[in-house]
């Protein structure tokens, strides 16, 4: 919804911006920015990302505004969740998750995990690593620590690619919000030593773009890597 988009000009004032200087630094025009605050156009994931460092939020910030555009807000939290302190603080489970991909002599590898069987969702699919956020982090943070316990390796984060949720509609929180982060190995050596935790996946690949295709990726992967290619490509071409 365009009305998402009221923190725009709200940010834009506080650090002391006008259009046209804001227009300047995401690549835009004051037309545009004039649309944008006024909610007659909305914005894509890369749009707010882009938006969010121009205005200098951080990275936690720019994360709550686009769970905010996915749908998520205080108010659905609090229709399906009980009180748990009595200043009605709310617990809730968030969801990280990291697209891997570097750049070769022979072209990008993207870093892709077979589920085990017996897992509870999406036995047998293939997706790209992430899970929960756990108390005391932030998204940095957890998706950090998820590719670290489920490949073994050490990443750096370089853009938010997507929001997305897992429908959980036999438990109390019907949806579970999450982040995807586009990623890239910390070093080539590390690419080289890959370690499944073998109690979430049975085997892993590094695969090109064109073998995106012939895997059975857990729904709304593949279109997440597809797009984190382009703009994984766009940046290694600068």
């Amino acid at each position: 919804m365009t009305a998402k988009n009221w923190w725009i000009k709200e940010y834009r004032r506080k650090i002391g911006l006008s259009q046209e200087k804001l227009a300047e630094l995401v690549g835009s025009n004051n037309d545009k920015i004039g649309r944008i605050e006024r909610g007659k156009q909305d914005l894509t994931v890369e749009e707010i990302t882009a938006f969010g460092s121009a205005l200098k939020l951080s990275k936690e910030e720019i994360g709550s505004i686009l769970f905010q555009v996915a749908g998520v807000t205080t108010f659905d939290i609090m229709k399906f969740l009980p009180d748990v302190r009595e200043e009605k603080r709310f617990e809730i489970e968030t969801h990280v998750a990291g697209i891997c991909m570097m750049r070769i002599k022979q072209g990008v590898r993207i870093l892709i995990a077979k589920r085990l069987n017996t897992r509870d969702l999406y036995p047998g699919k293939w997706e790209s690593g992430g899970g929960q956020v756990k108390p005391g982090e932030n998204f940095e943070e957890a998706i950090k620590r998820q590719m670290r316990e489920e490949f073994g390796i050490e990443v750096k984060i370089l853009t938010i690619i997507a929001t997305y949720e897992i429908l959980t509609p036999k438990l109390p929180q019907k949806k579970i919000p999450g982040l995807k982060f586009l990623c890239t190995p910390a070093n080539d050596k590390i690419a080289e030593g890959i370690k499944i935790n073998p109690k979430e996946f049975s085997e892993h690949k590094w695969i090109t773009e064109y073998e995106i295709d012939q895997f059975d990726f857990i729904r709304g992967v593949k279109k997440d890597i597809v797009k984190a290619l382009e703009y994984y490509k766009s940046q290694s071409t600068r």
